[in-house]
């Protein structure tokens, strides 16, 4: 029957997942949100059961394109003699910046409402200040661009993290305002 069946493999140049058969012989819709962007031939193979044979589909393209994203910007303050973490800029103060980019279709999850991601962005992210570029950093293996130990003059900012894309996700921006006072 086909309730005894072995599960159906999707297979790229290696497994991306075993799905199980339903009493139809189907595994119904399947949504699979870890392959990056670009093209691939995917084939859907199964291993056969005691009354049914096995069998490898004919190839078929999938292509992925990028999705759009947003991202999300952290600006953390630090005291130069205490190195404690502050919550109103003086001048004079050093800043900590970081930008995590994601699809916009990831959500919010964990205790501190960080991001989800469906993927880890690959690239760089250029921060600005009202506009003008002060620093450009890549994304570590986690998909986080840090920069610590920049100071600005005091005033008012918009602060803004501008990601490059990559093959999964198009640009993004993320903003946060910014007082530094004196």
């Amino acid at each position: 029957s086909l309730r005894d069946a072995l599960p159906i493999s999707l297979r790229l140049a290696k497994s991306i997942g075993v799905y199980a058969l339903d009493t139809t012989g189907t595994t119904g819709p399947l949504s699979i949100n870890s392959l990056p962007g670009g093209s691939y031939s995917v084939v859907a193979t199964y291993g056969g059961s005691g009354d049914y044979t096995e069998s490898t589909s004919t190839p078929h393209s999938v292509v992925v394109t990028p999705e759009n994203s947003t991202v999300q910007l952290t600006i953390s303050s630090y005291d130069p003699v205490t190195n404690g973490k502050v919550n109103i800029t003086p001048y004079g103060f050093y800043l900590g910046l970081a930008a995590l980019p994601c699809g916009v279709h990831s959500h919010l999850g964990g205790n501190d409402n960080d991001i989800c991601q469906d993927g880890i962005p690959t690239g760089s992210v250029t921060f600005k200040a009202n506009s003008n570029t002060v620093a450009t950093a890549g994304l570590n293996s986690s998909g986080i661009a840090i920069v610590d130990g920049l100071f600005l003059d005091a005033g008012s900012y918009t602060m803004a993290a501008n990601y490059s894309g990559d093959n999964s996700f198009n640009p993004g921006v993320g903003q946060l305002p910014l007082v530094i006072t004196k």
